[in-house]
């Protein structure tokens, strides 16, 4: 058997739930306007007493992994028949979900999960998987929720003044270069509340929010300029990082974030604030990392 590659490719990890499938038709859409390939890959686990010859654990076993070759030959499918022209690979992996997808991470175009699925030990294609690639990815990760609310709305940028913004600005005006229609890229530039109290740091005024959204220009400017053909938009605003980048997904098309940041932004990809934005959110959202 060939060895299995992930490099240039749309990985898409599935574990047959609903969320999983939304997760495989967006990532199948996004590479075929992308001229890419897509590799799937589902996981299935093994059990310690599979190791150590127990006849009903080894049944188990084959009865999960009949189950798991059956969803990809169906996610297969689906993506066949939706792409007829589309350049598909199935990978059956035994072991740990999370570790597969953040070891293809680092070769993949990108990685898409489903933001919740299920497992026979609990639910995690999100909460253990989708927490653990996301924090540990190697490439970008987009994160797919079960409905999507506005697909043909504008890519949505959390920015701060760290180098990782910048990248995340690149990274979404790449997209936006890249569609087939014209997609606006709106930079969105939150100064944090209190994280004891929750209130803002301070409510501005007209100067102090003209000054904020000066600030956002700013870090845009260059990114502007590399890219003349892409539509930029800026907005300043003052509350949670997490929450604000919600309220945007319900227009947007796609959120996307850097690993990194400074303020509300910091460890965006690493604590509560970014299950808060991945839970949150209306749309894909796609962390990009500056590593």
């Amino acid at each position: 058997m060939a060895e299995v590659t992930y490099r240039d490719r749309v990985v898409i990890g599935t574990d047959g739930s609903q969320v999983a499938h939304q997760a495989l038709r967006w990532g199948g859409r996004w590479a075929a306007e992308r001229g890419l390939g897509v590799t799937v890959v589902r996981s299935h686990s093994l059990s310690m007493y599979t190791y150590m010859g127990a006849p009903a654990a080894q049944h188990a076993e084959f009865h999960e992994e009949e189950l798991a070759r059956q969803e990809l030959w169906d996610a297969e499918a689906v993506l066949r028949e939706a792409h007829p022209d589309l350049d598909v690979q199935i990978v059956l992996h035994a072991g740990s979900p999370a570790g597969e997808l953040v070891a293809a991470s680092a070769d993949a175009a990108l990685t898409v999960i489903g933001s919740r699925g299920r497992s026979p030990l609990a639910g995690t294609l999100l909460g253990g998987t989708t927490d653990t690639v996301i924090t540990h990815g190697n490439g970008p990760i987009a994160v797919v929720p079960a409905e999507h609310a506005n697909p043909e709305g504008p890519i949505v940028v959390g920015v701060d003044d760290e180098d990782s913004a910048l990248h995340a600005l690149r990274y979404a005006a790449d997209v936006a270069a890249e569609a087939a229609s014209p997609v606006p890229v709106l930079a969105l530039g939150v100064w944090p509340r209190n994280p004891i109290s929750g209130a803002a740091t301070f409510e501005p005024d007209k100067d102090e929010a003209a000054m904020l959204h000066q600030s956002v220009l700013r870090i845009v400017a260059p990114v502007r300029e590399e890219y003349p053909s892409v539509e930029f938009h800026v907005e300043g605003v003052v509350g949670d990082p997490a929450h604000e980048l919600a309220r945007k997904s319900e227009l947007a098309s796609v959120i996307v974030v850097g690993s990194r940041g400074r303020g509300g932004f910091r460890g965006l990809l690493l604590g509560s604030t970014s299950r808060k934005t991945v839970s949150l959110a209306r749309c894909p959202t796609i962390v990009v990392y500056n590593r």
